[in-house]
């Protein structure tokens, strides 16, 4: 435990070949009046208290280091996602979360929390999470493995640094009782992926599959059941990328333009692809296993 003033910081520690730190603190003990931050009027302001900004929560607003696909979703126009004006910020950082409201994430992401977050990914942090959850943490972890690299003098204190930064630079809110927008197709596509799963993982097409390897493996030759088999997965395969395909663009039409667009995008896919190749090839092994009597 780590404390600065009122601010106190909760730190967890693992060692071993790969160690695991990471520090939080509840958002709402942290926070500082609104206004400190914003002089522009937020949607229901005078609605709410004086020093506090109305936003659903959790926010779960995840600061990451901006990836390849993460560029790519917003050049074909997938995801979307906030932007600060800060060239070394928007650049280097990608902001996921269900708030879209410009105005409170401005507040939020003001120029003492981004320097603070730039900081943390400087010294390798995976990302900052805010208001992340019912108990409303604000956190930051980093995962690393074992090295013989010299130490970094004054490493810890500049972490440390740079997450006080963050977390004495947040601005109060408040949940306005509206609820985050639903995840388009989520019960179909968590169907889709119990599916899949359970197809793969646990039919006998998955075993029989196996067994054909090991037969190739040693050199034994497969008889014509195992032969068709094969063909049945090939096609079994192909028809999962088409849909995956199909129900990936579906998904992709009811949540375009969301932070984490891409993200529901990818999962969707996979399921799909999961439920229809293990549908087909479950159908055609067990149509090619009945010809070949």
């Amino acid at each position: 435990m780590i404390r600065r003033g009122s601010i106190v910081v909760d730190v967890e520690y693992s060692g071993g070949s790969s160690s695991r730190l990471t520090m939080r603190a509840r958002y709402d003990d942290v926070a500082r009046p609104a206004r400190s931050f914003t002089t522009s009027p937020v949607r229901g302001y005078r609605a709410a208290p004086a020093d506090a900004l109305p936003v659903t929560r959790p926010m779960d607003i995840v600061l990451r280091p901006e990836n390849a696909q993460d560029r790519a979703a917003k050049l074909e126009g997938t995801s979307a996602e906030h932007q600060t004006h800060d060239a070394a910020f928007d650049d280097a950082v990608y902001v996921e979360t269900p708030v879209t409201d410009a105005r409170v994430l401005d507040a939020i992401l003001n120029e003492e929390v981004r320097a603070g977050v730039l900081e943390l990914f400087a010294h390798g942090f995976d990302y900052v999470r805010l208001d992340g959850d019912r108990n409303g943490f604000v956190s930051t972890i980093i995962v690393s493995f074992a090295s013989r690299e010299e130490p970094i003098a004054g490493r810890g204190a500049r972490v440390v640094d740079a997450f006080f930064r963050v977390l004495g630079n947040l601005p109060r809110v408040t949940h306005d009782e509206a609820a985050h927008a639903p995840t388009p197709m989520r019960g179909l596509t968590l169907a889709l992926g119990v599916v899949g799963a359970a197809g793969w993982l646990l039919n006998g097409g998955y075993v029989a599959l196996l067994m054909l390897c090991f037969q190739v493996a040693t050199g034994r030759e497969p008889n014509a059941s195992w032969a068709l088999g094969l063909g049945a997965f090939v096609v079994a395969v192909l028809a999962g990328v088409s849909g995956a395909r199909f129900y990936g663009g579906l998904v992709r039409n009811q949540c375009r333009g969301r932070s984490t667009a891409h993200k529901i995008v990818f999962s969707a896919q996979i399921a799909a692809f999961g439920a229809v190749s293990v549908v087909v090839f479950a159908v055609l092994f067990l149509a090619t296993l009945t010809m070949s009597r």
